[in-house]
């Protein structure tokens, strides 16, 4: 399978979750109404505003996710720029902390340069998938693997040739 096919399926596979999550959202709220405005007895009044509580959560948790599979093919960069977000929200915590102390600037400054690690290690995983890189990145985490097949040595910094 090519990258366009997949760029489509994966872009179909969102809309359709998507759409499902929104139409579970719908149709509960509108069990719940009928429930409330059209059954008469207090007891199925309650069963079947609770379908519609359950059938508008699974809507707002997004419980469609696990029925339909993400096709994504680059998960490595991913995780990295999952990782990346993470980091950044530290980092924006350790700038509210560092006006408080100044112990916040050393924190502030490892993260710099954790930023700046993790967009190296994207550099890296663009366009690889798991296979190619012959293990599972989880972004930002210290890795120690080498691949004697690919001649690749994967580090906390990424990926990188192997000297022969």
């Amino acid at each position: 399978m090519g990258a366009a096919p997949a760029v489509l399926m994966e872009c179909g596979m969102r809309r359709l979750r998507r759409f499902t999550q929104v139409l579970l959202t719908i149709v509960g709220s509108g069990i719940i109404l009928y429930a409330v405005l059209a059954i008469p007895t207090l007891y199925n009044r309650v069963l079947v505003a609770g379908l519609g509580l359950f059938l508008v959560e699974a809507g707002i948790w997004e419980f469609t996710r696990s029925l339909f599979p993400n096709e994504r093919e680059y998960r490595p960069l991913r995780r990295e720029t999952d990782y990346f977000l993470s980091l950044v929200r530290r980092m924006n915590r350790a700038a509210l902390r560092s006006r408080e102390s100044p112990m916040g600037e050393a924190e502030l400054d490892r993260l710099y340069e954790d930023l700046h690690h993790s967009v190296d290690r994207m550099r890296r995983l663009a366009g690889m998938t798991d296979d190619e890189l012959g293990f599972r990145h989880r972004g930002g985490m210290t890795l120690a693997i080498e691949d004697q097949s690919a001649g690749l040595h994967c580090t906390r910094d990424g990926v990188s040739a192997r000297a022969s």
